[in-house]
């Protein structure tokens, strides 16, 4: 039988090829170390309060940029109705976001 009594011998149980034993570093991994359970948590609502400080403090300078107001952004005004679809803003937004987060986890 095999070490975890699964299986063929030599072969790795699924929770073994699910959760490896070798710690994976992410970005996570310097808002939480492993001292207490939930500190991720605290740590990750700190930050975003501290985001939305700073974004209400600089709103004056940021509402000037043209975000939203981009070619592509759908905007559709009637007497009763107006449809807003920041479609451009939209995908620039996760094209920036996506390269952050892929820069700030690559090893």
């Amino acid at each position: 039988m095999a070490a975890g009594g699964y299986g063929l011998p030599g072969m790795a149980r699924k929770s073994e090829l699910i959760f490896p034993e070798k710690q994976v570093y992410t970005c996570w991994n310097m808002f939480a170390g492993n001292d207490e359970p939930g500190i991720l948590m605290q740590r990750l609502l700190i930050l975003f309060g501290i985001v939305l400080v700073l974004a209400g403090l600089l709103w004056p300078w940021l509402s000037k940029l043209p975000f939203g107001r981009l070619p592509g952004d759908i905007i559709i005004e009637r007497e009763n109705f107006r449809l807003y679809f920041p479609l451009t803003t939209g995908l620039l937004v996760s094209l920036v976001l996506s390269f952050l987060l892929w820069w700030w986890t690559r090893k």
